[in-house]
């Protein structure tokens, strides 16, 4: 017999699966980790980020686990292009930057009779304005970008790589030296989305806050090992065929974090694992992130 509890699972389901298949936030946590508010000096850089996250447990309105047999499995290899000129403005250096992700999302519900895979672009985000500033003891950072609603998208398929609306992104970070030698950093990184309304669902998602948080130490002159971690809340609740709902969502996740320069070919490396935990009306899993940056 369907009961009224059974009706309130499968409506959080149904947002859920919404918030996969074109609304929710577009910038992917745990990205980014250890002096993650450092931004480099002048150059040339591609950085590319190879992610794959997986769930199995869908958390309801009271962080409660939902028995609704979900399992998603998203990976990802997403390519930057990066470029900080030698031009200053407010004593800072001004720079510039493209982000394109390929994505291939697995996603089932057992509730939903729901089982498939799309791979696909996701949306492009161009930040015109990055600044950064380097001090003895401390590194900061800003930047504004967009995300254009440029990826593969379909109403039809929850597991759509693409968003279904633009979002606008602001930046703000630093990283702080806790010692003369400069070897033990702690960063923040945060993050603030607006987003716009969806075309297919009319939805329009609450606004975003995140921040990605490292706390690591140099050993010799290369390799940095620390924690990572990141925690994003969902500030004010969406509007539009949902509203009402009155749910934000919110997850937070902590890991080991190691990575190191290989001077010779002019590369830096990272390797990231963050388990979520806390997590309100979406998801709880993993994640794990490879970070290759070249200097040309």
């Amino acid at each position: 017999m369907f009961s009224i509890k059974g009706f309130f699972y499968l409506l959080f389901v149904v947002v859920a699966v919404a918030s996969v298949a074109g609304t929710g936030g577009e910038y992917v946590n745990g990205v980014e980790g250890i002096k993650a508010g450092s931004v480099p000096p002048p150059g040339l850089y591609t950085r590319n980020y190879v992610v794959f996250y997986s769930a199995d447990s869908l958390a309801g309105p009271d962080g409660g686990k939902l028995p609704v047999g979900f399992n998603a499995d998203v990976s990802a290899v997403v390519s930057r292009l990066i470029f900080i000129t030698k031009y200053k403005f407010m004593g800072a250096d001004y720079g510039f930057d493209i982000t394109l992700p390929l994505v291939r999302t697995s996603l089932s519900i057992d509730a939903m009779a729901l089982d498939e895979t799309r791979t696909g672009f996701g949306n492009i985000l161009i930040e015109p304005i990055i600044l950064s500033w380097h001090f003895k003891r401390a590194d900061l950072s800003a930047a504004v970008g967009v995300f254009f609603k440029t990826g593969n998208f379909s109403a039809q398929h929850p597991a759509s790589p693409g968003k279904d609306y633009a979002t606008t992104m602001f930046t703000l970070g630093g990283t702080i030296y806790l010692d003369e030698s400069r070897k033990t950093t702690l960063s923040i990184l945060s993050r603030y989305e607006t987003h716009g309304t969806s075309g297919a669902t009319r939805i329009s998602p609450g606004n975003d806050f995140h921040f990605e948080f490292g706390l690591g130490h140099t050993f010799g002159r290369f390799t940095d090992v620390g924690i990572a971690g990141y925690g994003a809340w969902q500030v004010d609740a969406d509007s539009g065929a949902i509203s009402g709902r009155g749910v934000r969502d919110r997850v937070m996740a902590i890991g080991p974090e190691i990575s190191t320069v290989l001077p010779k070919a002019g590369l830096l490396l990272s390797i990231r694992v963050l388990k979520e935990f806390n997590a309100i009306d979406r998801s709880e899993g993993w994640i794990a992130v490879t970070t290759l940056t070249h200097r040309f």
